[in-house]
């Protein structure tokens, strides 16, 4: 008798086991089909900004945002693309601070702290979001895109409307 129970807990224990490692597998599954979603969508945004930024950004200019003003829908977040050329004599890495101006909230524009490496004369650019759900339909906010150099001086600026619809 206790023979026939020791078989019965080992088949449970295998059972358990191998749902176990189903599970799992499937997880590890779904994790790695959405990091490559998200990594196509991130790859396709930057390719998307790049074109736009090249086509567009006078030869002169330091930093240029492709619009002014934005809408994006309440909750919800769109693409601002800016480009930003080293127009120093070494490569730089500069960083982005979003300033909210007034009262706008300050998950109305998001993006990186930083850009990748800029060879003398390149351009790189960068995707922020602008957006946020801390609104009412039909506010407006203004927020100034600060760019400082290595050394943290203040390289360019751009300001930018966010409209929530």
């Amino acid at each position: 008798m206790q023979k026939k129970g020791a078989i019965q807990l080992s088949i449970t224990t295998i059972i358990v086991i191998v749902i176990g490692i189903t599970l799992l597998t499937l997880g590890i599954v779904w994790i790695r089909n959405t990091m490559k979603g998200v990594t196509e969508i991130s790859k396709q945004s930057l390719d998307k900004a790049r074109q736009e930024i090249m086509n567009n950004m006078p030869s002169g200019e330091k930093v240029w945002v492709h619009t002014q003003s934005i809408e994006a829908e309440l909750g919800k977040k769109v693409d601002l693309y800016i480009g930003v050329r080293n127009m120093k004599s070494s490569p730089q890495q500069f960083s982005i601070k979003i300033v909210p101006q007034g009262n706008a909230p300050k998950d109305g524009v998001t993006g990186p702290p930083e850009t990748d490496l800029i060879e003398p004369g390149d351009v790189k650019p960068i995707v922020l979001q602008a957006g946020t759900s801390n609104a009412n339909s039909g506010d407006s906010f203004y927020y100034k895109i600060e760019i400082y150099d290595e050394q943290n001086n203040l390289y360019g600026t751009k300001t930018i409307l966010v409209k929530i619809k």
